[in-house]
């Protein structure tokens, strides 16, 4: 499995990465433009990320812009559903501001998930996308 997290608190940036890296390779990147940048090298060289997870409260856009972002290319490359990245908007914050983002997720391709550094609820919600980590 491939993944970017896209999320600028070191600490949970690095808490993600440990985490994926035991399933495959795992990018990870401080920006949304960054991590924006990252996803387009990755499809240009051929290849596709399998999960993203994206912090919603990013310094330079939110995480929703980012998935649209990320949706839009992928309908411009004519992705199937089982091609396109299965996406986490996570974030620290659980406010009504926040939440209102659950409600345009794509069931099966995209989920929401409020950060907890013992990861409680993380591997439910891969689930959910259809990713099963052993």
């Amino acid at each position: 499995m491939r993944s970017l997290v896209i999320e600028d608190d070191s600490s949970a940036n690095t808490m993600f990465l440990r985490y994926l890296e035991d399933y495959g390779e795992c990018d990870t990147v401080t920006t949304g433009f960054d991590g924006l940048q990252k996803y387009g090298e990755v499809l240009d060289r051929g290849g596709k990320y399998d999960l993203i997870i994206i912090d919603i409260i990013l310094p330079d856009m939110n995480g929703y812009s980012i998935l649209e972002s990320i949706r839009a290319e992928e309908n411009n490359r004519k992705f199937f559903d089982s091609e396109r990245a299965r996406i986490v908007l996570a974030t620290s914050l659980d406010d009504e501001e926040n939440r209102k983002f659950r409600e345009k997720l794509k069931p099966g391709l995209e989920t929401y998930y409020v950060k907890s550094f013992a990861l409680d609820g993380l591997k439910e919600k891969l689930s959910e996308l259809g990713i099963k980590l052993y």
